[in-house]
């Protein structure tokens, strides 16, 4: 997907990119090239919390959200079925999903969030921001041109960017955050299909 991103969407002079799939797992261009990494493994974001017990850690950290994948919408419909279930009164997406929970989908979550349902774009926001501090932190560290928001956050469009910024703004290096763009995946759900076939037409170039 970051491969298609650069090859189709973005800028020539845009070389140094970081995909950003939910917290799941990201891609990298670096200098126009697409960075595998040593195992080719690069760009996973997650770590192995099977051994947590067996480290002397402080008891936060076992509890921090930051360390836990939330998943591809960052447990924005988890969270939101969860407060359906204990308090339906306190929203009005309770009525427009017609108090069915299996009618639920992430864009009427955001619907809801950008028409000003309070319960509802709490829920959104936290978890805008959890993606936004390990964007941050990607950031800080990468230098990135470009941070580009794929997966099934994009159906959140300028909500989703606009909360990412703000939190970037905050908390990264100012020469740093006043030079990236952060923009949301302009490919769709075709940009990991578009990718490969990038992917494969350019390994065959490479070859003649």
């Amino acid at each position: 997907a970051c491969l298609a991103e650069k090859k189709l969407s973005l800028r020539l002079d845009d070389e140094n990119i970081l995909y950003m799939y939910g917290d799941v797992g990201s891609g990298l261009i670096a200098r126009n090239e697409l960075f595998w990494g040593s195992s080719w493994s690069a760009g996973e974001i997650q770590l192995n919390l099977n051994s947590l017990e067996e480290l002397n850690l402080p008891d936060w950290v076992k509890e921090s959200h930051y360390f836990h994948s939330r998943g591809l919408d960052m447990g924005i419909t988890a969270d939101v079925k969860a407060f359906l279930k204990k308090s339906p009164e306190k929203t009005s997406l309770w009525e427009t999903i017609g108090k069915d929970p299996e009618k639920l989908t992430l864009e009427a979550i955001f619907d809801a969030a950008k028409s000003g349902d309070e319960e509802i774009r709490k829920i959104v926001d936290q978890s805008i921001n959890l993606l936004g501090l390990k964007i941050s932190y990607l950031t800080n560290f990468l230098n990135p041109e470009v941070v580009v928001i794929g997966g099934p956050l994009q159906v959140g469009g300028d909500y989703v960017v606009n909360g990412i910024r703000r939190v970037v703004k905050n908390m990264v290096m100012e020469e740093i955050s006043s030079s990236v763009k952060i923009i949301m995946n302009r490919l769709g759900s075709d940009a990991v299909v578009l990718g490969a076939v990038a992917l494969v037409i350019q390994e065959l170039f490479a070859e003649i």
